[in-house]
C-alpha cells in the first residue's frame, strides 16, 4: 500500500509539476511578452486615437454652433438695423410733416 501512495503523490507531484511550468512559461515566455505589450501599445494608441477624435468631434459640434449663433446674432442686429432705419425715416417724415403744418399755421397768422 504505501508504494502505490507513494506513487500516487509522484503522479500528482509530476502533473503539478508541468501545469505550473507550463505556467510560468507561458507567463514568462519573451514572445508571449512582446506580443502583450504590442497590444497594450496598441490598446493606449487607440485610446488616445479615440480621444482626440472625441475631442475634435466636440470641438466641430461647438464650432458649428458658435457659427450659427454668431449667423443668428448677425441677422438679428441687421434686422435691428433696418427697424431703425426705418424708424428713423418715418420720424423725418413726421416731423417734416409738423414743420410743413407749422409754416402753414404761421402763414395763416401772418396774413
Amino acid at each position: 500500500m504505501k508504494n502505490q501512495n507513494g506513487n500516487g503523490k509522484l503522479i500528482a507531484g509530476l502533473i503539478l509539476g508541468a501545469v505550473s511550468g507550463a505556467a510560468l512559461g507561458v507567463l514568462f515566455a519573451p514572445s508571449d511578452g512582446q506580443n502583450t505589450r504590442k497590444k497594450i501599445s496598441k490598446d493606449i494608441e487607440k485610446f488616445g486615437n479615440d480621444v482626440a477624435n472625441k475631442f475634435n468631434h466636440e470641438a466641430e459640434v461647438f464650432k458649428n454652433k458658435a457659427n450659427n449663433i454668431l449667423a443668428s446674432t448677425e441677422e438679428k442686429a441687421e434686422y435691428l438695423a433696418r427697424q431703425a432705419e426705418q424708424g428713423i425715416n418715418k420720424a423725418d417724415k413726421f416731423s417734416n410733416s409738423l414743420k410743413s403744418e407749422a409754416n402753414d399755421k404761421a402763414q395763416q397768422l401772418t396774413k
